[in-house]
C-alpha cells in the first residue's frame, strides 16, 4: 500500500507539473496588451523562403522606428542586406519599425528575420504618407524565426508594429523585407551600414555628381541660429549649436561610432534648394541628407557613399521644418565633424526658444527686488546655481525616463533647452533632465517666475516646481511641501498650479489650471509670502492658496523652498507614450527669476 501510495503522487507531481507548464505557455504566448486592430489576414500560413523573381524593394531605403536600443542598433540596419546586423528597440512595448520604399508600391509579401529578442503580437501595416496606418496582417502568437507573410496592399510606408514581446528584451530583426511592385528602388539608397576599418589617412574619393560647386548660394542660411540637436557630442566645447553659429572656428564632432546625425529645427516649414557642409578634417565618406515634418519619419533627399570631405554645396529638393545629416561611414578614427551646417532656401522662421528681446518681466502683486536670475545667457548650463538629478527609480510616479547627468540639456541661443529623447539608457527606454538648485538657490517666500515654451505630446510631462530644502535632509513627502508653478500633460490646452502638503498627518493637495497654448511661450509665475500663494499666467492671476497661520497644516510653506526644472516622460498621471509622440521633446526656458 505504500508504494502504490509513493507511485500515486509521483505520478499526480508530474502531471501538475505538465499543467504548469502548458499554462506557462500559453501564457507566454497570449498578449495581454492592447487588442490589435482587425487586420486584412490574421495568422495566415507562413512559409519560411522569401518570394523568387521579385524585387526586395526595402533593400538600402530610408528606415526609421520608435526607439533603438543604442547606435548599433538603429533601423537601417534591417535594410541593409547584412543578416550579421541588426535593427533592436527600447525594452517596452509598443514599437515599430519602417520603411519608405521611396514611391507607392504594390506589396505581395513581406520577410521577417526574427533575432531571439521576437514578437509575439505584431501588425504588417501600409501607409501612403507615414501617418495613417492599414492593417494588411497580424498575429497574437508569432513565434520568431525567418516568416514570409503574404499580404497584398498599396502604399509608400510599410511597418511592423509590435504590440507584445516574447522577451523582457525589445523587438530585434536581423531584416525587415518587402515584395512585389514599384517603390522608388532607383532613387538615392541608404549607404550600408556596415562599421569601417578605422584609419587616420582621409580618403579622397571621386565626389558624386551631384554634389555642386563650393561657394553657397546668394540666399539666406536659414539654419542659422535656429535650434541644433545631435546623436552625440564628443564634449561639452563641441555640440551641435557650434555648427549653426555662423563662426568657422568653432564645430560640432560626434562620438566615434557609426551612425551618427546632426540636425537643425528651421522653426516653421522650408523649402530647401541647397545645402553647404563645412567639414573639419573627421568628415564622412557616407551620409544622406534628410528631411522632415515632425523629426521622427525622415526623406531622404540625397546620399553618397564616397564623400572626401571639404567644404561641399548640395543642390537638392525638398519641403519640411526639419533638416539632418545622417552619417553611416567616418573617413577617419574620429567622429563625425562639422564647422558649419548651412541651410539654403526660403521659410523657415526665427526660432521660438530665441527671441528677439525678452520682454519685461510681469509684475504680480508681489514686486520686489531681484535676489537671484538665470538669463542662461552663458555657453552652457551655469554649476553654479544648478546640478542633475540622476537616475531612472519612476520617481514616485512610475516615470519611463533616465534622468542623466547633463547630457539631455543644453544653452542655444541664450535659452536652456532641456530635451526628452526616445533613447535607451540606464534600464529605461527615455532620456531628459531634470536640473534642480538645492544648496546654490533656495529661499523662503517672493516671486518666482519663468518664460517658458512646452513639449506637447502623449506621456509628455513637463514642470516648473519646488521642493522644500527639508527632503534633501530625511522628511519624506509630502510633508515637505510641494508648489508647483507650473506642469502640463499630453496635448491638454491648459496649464495646472498646484500645492502638496502633509495636512496634520493626511496627504493633501489644492491647485486650479489656467487655460492656454502652452506650445507658445509664456510667463508662469508665482507670489509666495505669509498670507498664501497666488498663481499667474502672463501677468494674470488665475489660483490663489492660503497658507495663513498654517491654516488646514500648511506649515510646510513657511519654510525654505528650491527650484526644478524637468520633462518628465510617462507616468501614472500623463499614462505613457504613443506612435504619435514626436521626440525629441523639447521645453525651451528663456529665464528663471525669482524676486524678494
Amino acid at each position: 500500500m505504500k508504494k502504490i501510495t509513493k507511485w500515486n503522487t509521483i505520478l499526480l507531481c508530474l502531471c501538475l507539473m505538465l499543467a504548469l507548464t502548458v499554462s506557462a505557455f500559453a501564457r507566454r504566448t497570449t498578449s495581454t496588451s492592447t487588442p490589435t486592430p482587425a487586420a486584412v489576414q490574421t495568422n495566415s500560413p507562413v512559409p519560411t523562403t522569401p518570394p523568387s523573381n521579385t524585387t526586395n524593394l526595402a533593400l538600402n531605403r530610408p528606415a526609421t522606428s520608435s526607439s533603438d536600443e543604442n547606435a548599433s542598433f538603429t533601423a537601417n540596419y534591417a535594410v541593409d542586406g547584412n543578416t550579421g546586423t541588426r535593427w533592436s528597440s527600447g525594452f517596452s512595448d509598443p514599437q515599430w519599425i519602417q520603411v519608405d520604399l521611396g514611391t507607392t508600391a504594390n506589396v505581395s509579401s513581406v520577410v521577417l528575420r526574427w533575432e531571439p529578442a521576437y514578437a509575439t503580437s505584431y501588425q504588417i501595416q501600409i501607409s501612403s504618407d507615414a501617418s495613417n496606418w492599414t492593417t494588411l496582417w497580424s498575429t497574437t502568437s508569432g513565434s520568431g524565426g525567418n516568416v514570409t507573410i503574404n499580404v497584398s496592399g498599396s502604399g509608400r510606408y510599410v511597418r511592423m508594429y509590435g504590440t507584445a514581446r516574447a522577451t523582457q528584451w525589445g523587438y530585434s530583426l536581423w531584416e525587415f523585407e518587402v515584395y512585389g511592385s514599384g517603390g522608388g528602388v532607383t532613387s538615392a539608397p541608404n549607404p550600408t551600414a556596415t562599421p569601417i576599418t578605422q584609419n587616420t589617412s582621409t580618403p579622397t574619393p571621386t565626389r558624386t555628381p551631384t554634389t555642386a560647386p563650393t561657394v553657397p548660394p546668394s540666399t539666406t542660411n536659414i539654419a542659422l541660429n535656429k535650434i541644433a540637436t545631435s546623436s552625440s557630442d564628443e564634449n561639452s566645447g563641441t555640440t551641435a549649436n557650434n555648427a549653426v553659429d555662423g563662426n568657422t572656428g568653432t564645430r560640432w564632432s560626434s562620438a566615434f561610432s557609426d551612425p551618427q546625425w546632426i540636425q537643425i529645427d528651421l522653426g516653421a516649414t522650408a523649402s530647401i534648394s541647397s545645402v553647404v557642409l563645412r567639414w573639419e578634417t573627421a568628415c564622412a565618406s557616407a551620409y544622406q541628407i534628410q528631411i522632415s515634418s515632425n523629426a521622427s519619419s525622415w526623406t531622404t533627399l540625397w546620399s553618397t557613399s564616397s564623400g572626401s570631405g571639404g567644404n561641399v554645396t548640395i543642390n537638392l529638393s525638398g519641403s519640411g521644418r526639419y533638416i539632418r545629416m545622417y552619417g553611416t561611414a567616418r573617413a577617419t578614427a574620429w567622429g563625425y565633424s562639422l564647422w558649419e551646417f548651412e541651410v539654403y532656401g526660403t521659410g523657415g522662421a526665427t526660432p521660438p526658444p530665441n527671441p528677439t528681446a525678452t520682454p519685461s518681466p510681469t509684475q504680480g502683486s508681489g514686486t520686489g527686488t531681484l535676489f537671484w536670475a538665470d538669463e542662461f545667457d552663458g555657453s552652457s548650463v551655469n554649476t553654479a546655481y544648478w546640478s542633475y538629478e540622476v537616475g531612472g527609480t519612476g520617481w514616485g510616479n512610475n516615470e519611463l525616463e533616465y534622468y542623466t547627468n547633463g547630457l539631455n540639456s543644453s544653452i542655444q541661443n541664450g535659452v536652456l533647452v532641456i530635451e526628452a529623447r526616445r533613447e535607451s539608457y540606464g534600464g529605461m527606454s527615455y532620456t531628459s533632465s531634470r536640473m534642480i538648485t538645492y544648496n546654490k538657490v533656495q529661499r523662503t517666500y517672493g516671486r518666482i517666475e519663468s518664460r517658458i515654451q512646452l513639449p506637447m505630446g502623449q506621456g509628455i510631462w513637463p514642470a516648473f516646481w519646488m521642493l522644500g530644502t527639508n527632503i534633501m535632509s530625511g522628511t519624506a513627502w509630502p510633508a515637505c511641501g510641494e508648489i508647483d508653478i507650473m506642469e502640463h500633460i499630453n496635448n491638454d490646452q491648459q496649464i495646472v498650479g498646484t500645492i502638496h502638503w502633509d495636512a496634520n498627518g493626511v496627504y493633501a493637495n489644492y491647485g486650479g489650471t489656467a487655460a492656454c497654448n502652452p506650445a507658445t511661450y509664456h510667463v508662469y509665475a508665482i507670489d509666495w509670502d505669509s498670507a498664501g500663494i497666488r498663481w499667474y499666467l502672463d501677468g494674470a492671476q488665475y489660483w490663489i492658496a492660503d497658507t495663513a497661520n498654517n491654516i488646514n497644516g500648511t506649515e510646510e510653506f513657511h519654510r525654505p523652498f528650491f527650484i526644478i526644472l524637468n520633462v518628465a516622460v510617462g507616468g501614472n498621471w500623463p499614462g505613457s507614450p504613443d506612435a504619435s509622440t514626436v521626440f525629441p521633446a523639447r521645453m525651451y526656458v528663456d529665464y528663471v527669476r525669482w524676486y524678494q
